[in-house]
């Protein structure tokens, strides 16, 4: 015996009742429910559906389906993480590793032949509150990409609620303030540093809210054919 389709869409709607609301899991519990009905039926043809259901539901524990969403997060959160490691370990590989020491080197001659103090705060906040800027730019556009698909997916709202990291790049900003500007900000090791960090930030902007966000539109392609359709 075989589940048959209004079958499958009851198995979606049961998985969505007990407060799976992504589509990729349900997708994943409907066939794990799907298979073990149907192996309870080869065992005992006579079972109904509901009964099987409710059995096979029984094998998730009192929590329900809890367990599973949290570990699949966790799973994916790490999955999100090792994207990231690995996209910021290719810029300090062969060959990109010299242009990222090409961006360093001269931002820190532009940085290190300021002697105006203001004037090179101005250019030190002037950057990072654009790079604030464009994470919120990039958040409003990806979370009312998400708003319109009729279907949620657990890998889109991982990054989406790692889009929440723009307070990071006010640090410095904030550094500024609290710190002898005058003494720090001429200095050719702070300098130095702030090219760095400069230079990182852009990396990691590029990583998070450009390379990222393409890679997860991939996986779910490949995971999930129906999600080009959705």
């Amino acid at each position: 015996m075989k589940i048959s389709n209004e079958q499958i869409d009851e198995l979606y709607r049961f998985t969505q009742k007990h407060f799976v609301d992504y589509y990729d899991l349900q997708t994943e519990l409907v066939d794990h429910l799907a298979n073990g009905i149907e192996a309870k039926w080869q065992t005992n043809p006579n079972i109904s559906f509901k009964n099987a259901l409710s059995l096979e539901f029984k094998k998730f524990g009192v929590f329900g389906f809890s367990e599973v969403v949290e570990e699949r997060r966790r799973m994916l959160c790490k999955k999100y993480r090792g994207f990231i490691w690995n996209y910021f370990k290719a810029w300090w590989s062969l060959p990109k590793v010299i242009l990222s020491a090409s961006f360093i080197y001269l931002i820190f001659k532009v940085l290190n032949g300021i002697v105006d103090v203001s004037m090179k705060e101005m250019i030190i906040a002037s950057f990072f509150t654009t790079i604030v800027f464009l994470i919120s730019i990039k958040s409003y556009f990806f979370h009312r990409q998400m708003k319109l698909r009729s279907k949620k997916w657990m890998l889109q709202d991982i990054i989406f609620r790692q889009l929440g990291i723009a307070d990071l790049f006010i640090i410095p900003v904030n550094l500024l303030s609290v710190t002898n500007q005058t003494q720090f900000l001429n200095n050719t090791y702070s300098d130095l540093a702030l090219a760095i960090i400069m230079v990182q930030s852009v990396f990691l902007f590029k990583i998070m809210f450009v390379d990222i966000p393409q890679k997860s539109e991939e996986l779910l392609a490949q995971t999930y054919p129906e999600y080009r359709m959705v």
